[in-house]
């Protein structure tokens, strides 16, 4: 019995491993963040400002300020006052079991909403 995978099959397994390890890359990523980072729906097409702050710099704020579970973080813009802005989107499950949603600036990181 022959047990040598034709070309295509090497090619496929090879091509199911990188997929494989490039998966295992992205998944360590937004583990070690403590927070999957979700970019809203058609942001690719909007300019985003160079000066945003990083992700790394959102969380310690967050977690200087407010006790809980960081559930997700969005960027995206919002409308602030009558002026569109960048904002990082905070769910943070509470201690006592409550969702909330903090809007925070992305380049200035200053909480500019609540909701509930």
């Amino acid at each position: 019995m022959n047990t040598r995978l034709p070309l295509k099959g090497v090619v496929l397994k090879f091509i199911l491993l990188i997929r494989a390890v490039f998966l295992v890359m992205l998944l360590s990523t937004t583990l070690i963040s403590g927070a999957p980072l979700a970019l809203a729906d058609g942001i690719s097409n909007m300019q985003m400002p160079n000066e945003v702050a990083s992700l790394k710099d959102l969380l310690a704020t967050v977690n200087k300020t407010h006790q809980g579970k960081i559930l997700e973080v969005e960027m995206e813009q919002d409308d602030i006052n009558g002026k569109k802005i960048w904002v990082y989107e905070v769910k943070l499950l509470t201690r006592s079991g409550k969702v909330y949603e903090l809007v925070y600036d992305a380049i200035t990181l200053d909480l500019v909403k609540t909701e509930n």
